[in-house]
């Protein structure tokens, strides 16, 4: 029997962001709905929504890009999992992660959040952390980089975030503090969660 997946790609709202690295799970959305030949429609539940099929009379795929800032992100999805009837473990949440090198992806079903708010504030709202997770690297800025490996080159006035946690010091040049908004602990403190299982069928077929 066809089931429904709801693919949640993190991000901010508003164009200020749109090109920034913490924007790359709405990015990674955005090609697969590209690839589809569809376009974004505003949701009720706070999100913008592609619907569509791997293949007729298949499971069906909900890309979603919500309305909402990403450390608030796990109301809107809770409501578009009850409107779409999904269970967690068919939310795939793609989100960035500074401690995976940039143009790296690593997958994660459950565990914990790594300090990341989005991912924590989903598990929240939805009452488990057995969710999988797309986990795309941007890797961490280092001391006297002008920007993050794979990081925009345009003007630090038009990419970079600006949050408590992340802020461009000058035009081109990024720093990060030691809080947890936007930058998790090392690997070493990391839970491992389940990153060894292996992907379903369908899970690989929704990544192709």
């Amino acid at each position: 029997m066809p089931q429904t997946w709801l693919v949640v790609g993190l991000g901010n709202p508003g164009p200020q962001y749109e090109t920034t690295r913490h924007n790359v799970g709405q990015m990674v959305v955005d090609e697969l709905a590209a690839r589809r030949g569809e376009r974004f429609r505003s949701h009720k539940a706070g999100a913008r929504v592609v619907e569509t099929w791997l293949r007729p009379g298949a499971d069906k795929v909900v890309l979603a890009k919500l309305n909402s800032y990403m450390n608030v992100s796990g109301g809107p999805v809770a409501n578009l999992s009850r409107f779409y009837g999904v269970d967690p473990a068919h939310v795939i949440v793609v989100h960035d992660e500074l401690d995976i090198p940039f143009d790296a992806i690593r997958l994660k079903v459950g565990g914990g959040h790594g300090g990341h708010n989005g991912v924590r504030d989903i598990a929240k709202a939805l009452g488990t952390p057995d969710f999988p997770r797309v986990r795309v690297g941007i890797g961490r800025p280092r001391a006297g980089r002008t920007r993050p490996t794979g990081c925009s080159t345009r003007s630090a006035r038009q990419t970079a975030p600006r949050s408590r946690s992340c802020s461009a010091t000058r035009p081109t040049r990024w720093s990060c503090s030691s809080t947890r908004d936007c930058c998790p602990p090392s690997r070493s403190t990391m839970p491992r969660g389940r990153e060894t299982r292996s992907m379903s069928a369908g899970e690989r077929r929704l990544l192709e």
